[in-house]
């Protein structure tokens, strides 16, 4: 999976901070089902402290603070400016704030009862790794319930990629399979389910200036970088915007209008063993 140093990667989305949740219509609708999950389990989490990673400005965020009101809950994001913007969304006396990277913190001195991450996990570097320190930090009893886009989102994008020849370059997404496989080796307890989201844009530069705009950018990837419309100097060349034009083109005049993206959305619950 090609993903950002850790630093690029708190930098962009620290930079998204303050134009994320004019963009960020599908995480906003992937936090509404992620709520729905901790509805179903809000009664059975045990007592402890309560993690959510990778709060971004608090789209799940608030879900958590409103559900589990009165628990002790840690809010933190690798981006500073990000944690900023979730504590100027949710101010109780109850919810702290952290800036840290869930890859190189996860073995905590304390166990939680519920560690909560919402569209983070794909940025991982080494999500097996992280997601079994992540569970190694629970409390016996407790959840970890996660929301992730997976491999099957984009279809319209990849579509077009290959009707010119042309290789897909986007970030490559978890895999429900390979999902479902580590936690059936990890605890008998545990759920995933798979829901598709479609979005609309007025046009493919509006798509791509959103992703740009949520911090969803990678600089080891050329055509994403054309992409989020890179300034001259930051290593871009010809050929990947000029694929990615081309793209964009053909996008545009099949659609004769409104573009659709669809996600695909994969959330899960995983208890671990008592």
């Amino acid at each position: 999976m090609l993903i950002l140093g850790q630093s690029i990667l708190a930098d962009r989305f620290g930079k998204a901070a303050q134009t994320y949740n004019d963009y960020a219509d599908v995480q906003d609708r992937a936090a509404l089902l992620l709520a729905d999950d901790l509805r179903r389990i809000a009664a059975l989490i045990p007592p402890g402290p309560i993690l959510e990673i990778g709060c971004g400005t608090g789209l799940f965020s608030q879900h958590l603070a409103q559900q589990l009101s009165h628990r002790k809950i840690l809010l933190s994001d690798i981006a500073p400016d990000m944690v900023r913007a979730c504590r100027e969304r949710i101010q109780s006396p109850d919810v702290k704030f952290a800036v840290l990277d869930a890859e190189t913190c996860v073995h905590w001195s304390q166990k939680f009862s519920l560690i909560a991450s919402a569209f983070s996990a794909q940025w991982f570097k080494d999500v097996g790794t992280t997601f079994d320190g992540i569970f190694e930090s629970l409390q016996p009893g407790g959840y970890f319930l996660f929301s992730v886009p997976t491999n099957e989102s984009f279809a319209e994008w990849k579509k077009l990629c290959s009707s010119e020849s042309l290789n897909y370059t986007g970030n490559h997404l978890p895999n429900e399979h390979k999902f479902r496989a580590f936690w059936s080796q990890r605890t008998d307890s545990f759920s995933l389910r798979t829901v598709r989201i479609q979005t609309k844009y007025a046009n493919s530069m509006e798509f791509f200036r959103a992703l740009k705009s949520i911090g969803a950018t990678t600089s080891t990837n050329e055509i994403f970088r054309a992409a989020s419309f890179a300034a001259p100097g930051e290593g871009t060349s010809a050929e990947p915007m000029t694929n990615l034009r081309r793209v964009m083109k053909r996008w545009d005049n099949a659609a004769k209008g409104p573009i659709i993206v669809t996600y695909e959305v994969m959330c899960g619950i995983a208890r671990r063993p008592l």
